[in-house]
C-alpha cells in the first residue's frame, strides 16, 4: 500500500542529493569555507596546478 510512496521518496531524496552535490561544486560555492566539499575541491585544485 505504501510501496509506491516509499519508492517515490527514495527517488526524490536521491535527486535532491545529486542537485545539492552539483551546486556545491559550482564556482559560486566552491571557494566558500562553509561548503562541506571545500577541502576536497581545494585538494583537487592543488593537484591540477602541480
Amino acid at each position: 500500500m505504501f510501496g509506491p510512496f516509499a519508492i517515490s521518496g527514495v527517488i526524490i531524496m536521491y535527486e535532491v542529493h545529486s542537485l545539492q552535490k552539483t551546486l556545491c561544486h559550482t564556482d559560486k560555492f566552491a571557494n566558500d569555507p562553509l561548503n562541506p566539499y571545500y577541502a576536497d575541491i581545494q585538494a583537487k585544485k592543488h593537484k591540477t596546478e602541480h
